[in-house]
């Protein structure tokens, strides 16, 4: 069976998550309207990648980074936004994932 390009980098970054990482989003080559209804700030980053979602501890958010960091197409991984949810007790977190060219 042969994956497309988007459908394999998706499949190699959602596996390096652990059982901790819940995405909200993951959306490859994502349109200004979906950066914007993110954050309006990332609409000029225009990143390859960008995974929204919760985590149950900040230290979880940094691992997954770090390993995907690591994959061979990965040229750069900024964690834009980590805060922690005072109310529901979780993590959000807001990736933005480049591939080499």
């Amino acid at each position: 069976m042969v994956h497309s390009r988007a459908s394999f980098y998706i499949d190699q970054v959602a596996s390096q998550a652990t059982s901790f990482l819940q995405f909200e989003k993951l959306i490859f080559h994502p349109t200004p309207e979906n950066l914007k209804k993110t954050d309006p700030s990332l609409v000029e980053l225009n990143p390859d990648i960008l995974i929204t979602g919760i985590s149950q501890t900040a230290e979880e958010i940094t691992l997954f980074s770090l390993q995907i960091k690591e994959l061979p197409f990965i040229e750069k991984v900024n964690v834009f936004q980590k805060k922690y949810d005072f109310q529901a007790e979780i993590h959000r977190f807001v990736l933005l994932i480049d591939l080499k060219p």
